[in-house]
């Protein structure tokens, strides 16, 4: 899951407005989730950041439900491999950790590592995976051996074509069966858009849990602002519960920010370097109400920035937005960037790491 992405005004409004058409087509309105008693919490642990990874880790491990190992992605031919030899160090330190340890899985992603150069969020080898049987089969087998000795697969596929919609489900299902089977687990990052390529309702069938992106309503490419606004993300969670039973529902937040210099596009920083920005310049971070994101601007060099961060009272907010309207998990992209206290600030987490064999379907 990378940050750089994004997220149009269209496809979230069209999820956040409840999608209309679904309820009529079964013919019934779903029955209003209730809050969810307790929140759950989950994170990825990345091959960069360190040692601010490392700190989370040895901190906050206790805290989380889940830890997604980022990241294994597609080499030229095709086939999946750590995309750097940091990730199998990773895996190591995650095994190491005390028991009660979270629920481990490997991460998945679209992305290609080639001769030629990386390539983000690619839908051609999603495509070529996935468009026969047997392509599939060997897919699911490269999955299921990297995924050996962990709890399971976490699938960040993104920007699947439409073409691909009826594979990509069978293939879900058919990794939901295997990994069942041996009793791991199966998650799915999904963006906030229904078209394209990812039948969400097919997919939220066969995974355990499906986790809805909620983050870069405004990316470092568009005009500055938070990256979450609370009234969005509520209306995200809303109209995400029409379609994935609350059980199986995660919502990500993202912990970091963007910094915007006048008339250029924005760069991604952690709460860390926002904070060591904002003392630079006497300024403070304000959290804005209407958004519960934090904000500040500053004057570099003659250039005026703007800077959006996620702060620990406004995740606070959102945390308890989220178990208001029925979700019962979120997860947060990514050990290493939020404030170093933001756990605290959070409601209370609830801990439970039941196996996939253990999971009503």
């Amino acid at each position: 899951m990378t940050a750089r992405r994004l997220i149009t005004g269209l496809a979230a409004g069209l999820l956040a407005a409840g999608l209309p058409g679904l309820s009529d087509a079964l013919g019934r309105r779903p029955a209003k989730p209730r809050p969810a008693e307790q929140l759950s919490y989950g994170s990825w642990l990345v091959y960069w950041g360190e040692p601010e990874s490392d700190a989370d880790l040895a901190r906050d491990a206790r805290r989380l439900e889940e830890i997604d190992l980022f990241a294994y992605d597609f080499d030229a031919a095709g086939q999946l491999a750590p995309a750097q030899p940091a990730v199998t160090a990773n895996r190591q330190r995650l095994l190491s950790l005390p028991a009660p340890r979270p629920r481990l899985l490997i991460t998945a992603v679209n992305d290609v590592e080639s001769p030629a150069g990386s390539k983000l969020k690619d839908p051609l080898c999603v495509h070529n995976a996935l468009a026969t049987p047997e392509s599939r089969a060997a897919h699911i087998g490269q999955l299921l051996e990297l995924a050996r000795g962990l709890d399971g697969v976490d699938i960040d596929y993104e920007r699947v074509d439409a073409a691909d919609r009826a594979a990509f489900s069978a293939f879900i299902d058919a990794l939901a069966q295997a990994l069942h089977k041996r009793g791991q687990w199966l998650s799915v990052v999904l963006e906030p858009k229904t078209e394209g390529g990812i039948d969400w309702m097919a997919v939220s069938r066969a995974a355990d849990q499906v986790k809805v992106m909620a983050y870069l309503y405004h990316s470092p490419g568009g005009e500055p602002g938070s990256m979450a606004p609370l009234g969005w993300i509520q209306g995200l969670a809303e109209g995400s519960l029409k379609i994935v039973p609350p059980s199986k529902l995660s919502v990500a937040l993202h912990l970091g920010g963007i910094d915007w210099p006048a008339g250029e596009p924005g760069n991604s920083l952690e709460y860390s370097a926002a904070a060591a920005l904002a003392a630079a310049h006497r300024q403070s971070i304000h959290l804005d109400a209407a958004t519960a994101s934090g904000t500040f601007q500053y004057v570099d060099g003659g250039v005026a920035h703007q800077v959006w961060i996620e702060t620990p009272e406004g995740l606070r907010d959102k945390a308890e937005i989220l178990r208001q309207a029925g979700v019962p998990r979120v997860d947060f992209w990514r050990l290493g960037v939020g404030a170093a206290d933001f756990w605290r600030a959070l409601p209370v987490a609830r801990r439970g790491t039941k196996s996939a064999a253990q999971a009503s379907h």
